[in-house]
């Protein structure tokens, strides 16, 4: 991007963010800043917050684009031949190639022809590999025969799509223009982009949280039988996802205490 970058910040709530677009400084003849969201519900929601925060007044000149728009922008200036939307016919592909002679190790090729769903499930889980920019190449490093035949799958399936991507391959093509060619960047005034620390954006649901003597509780129910040990050793995905839950409602004095349990468990697991 030209010109200078501000130093990351770290965006604890949907207010921080309308805060962040509300201080960027206007640039151009004409008043105008960009925001770059993830989605609609993005942008429509920090809109709200913009107005509700009294800054109603930045929304002119203020434009919000989806980041996918954004990168085909950057392919198209730099010459790069391609077409979007390749998570829809993912599926499709899949189902046409279960019929042939995919050289799977672990899973049968029964599985995906014949078992409704299926194909879904695998062209899913091949697009959150991908969005979490991982490559077949890191599936098989990881020796392991249903991750080998998931990587045989992706890697087949990107052969049979040849120039049709998805918006993770359109991503990654971009950037790697831009850092070939930062003046390939065709936004010129200031621009607000967020990230999660991973590049992801997750979703997910809380059970139960309550607010006791100025600690906020998080509970998760699990199916998972409680560890003979320490909850921290043994689940730490389970203390990431509590914790990220906790991070945009707890104030920074707050202490934050979150557990997990289950049908199996007869306490939570607390920590």
């Amino acid at each position: 991007m030209p010109g200078a970058r501000a130093s990351p910040r770290v965006f604890y709530t949907l207010r921080d963010q309308a805060g962040a677009v509300a201080a960027l400084p206007i640039g151009g003849t004409l008043p105008c800043r960009t925001v770059l969201v993830p989605g609609e519900p993005a942008a429509h929601a920090l809109r709200g917050e913009l107005i509700r925060g009294g800054h109603g007044a930045v929304l002119a000149g203020t434009r919000f684009i989806l980041v996918t728009p954004g990168d085909i922008h950057v392919l198209h200036a730099a010459g790069v031949q391609f077409a979007a939307g390749e998570e829809a016919l993912r599926p499709i592909r899949l189902l046409t190639l279960v019929r042939g002679s995919l050289p799977l190790r672990h899973y049968p090729a029964s599985l995906l022809r014949d078992r409704p769903g299926c194909d879904h499930g695998f062209a899913r889980a091949v697009a959150d590999l991908e969005a979490a920019g991982l490559s077949p190449d890191h599936l098989d490093a990881a020796g392991d025969a249903r991750l080998a035949d998931v990587a045989t799958v992706w890697r087949t399936l990107d052969e049979t799509a040849g120039r049709s991507w998805t918006a993770a391959r359109i991503y990654r093509e971009a950037a790697a223009v831009l850092e070939r060619e930062p003046d390939a960047w065709p936004f010129f005034e200031p621009v607000l982009a967020t990230v999660l620390d991973d590049g992801t954006l997750p979703v997910g649901y809380v059970d139960l949280f309550a607010v006791r003597d100025d600690e906020l509780i998080v509970l998760d129910f699990k199916t998972d039988a409680p560890p003979a040990g320490d909850v921290e050793v043994a689940f730490p995905e389970y203390v990431g996802q509590a914790r990220l839950y906790g991070r945009p409602w707890r104030p920074p004095a707050w202490p934050l205490a979150a557990a997990c349990t289950s049908a199996r468990c007869s306490r939570p697991m607390v920590w």
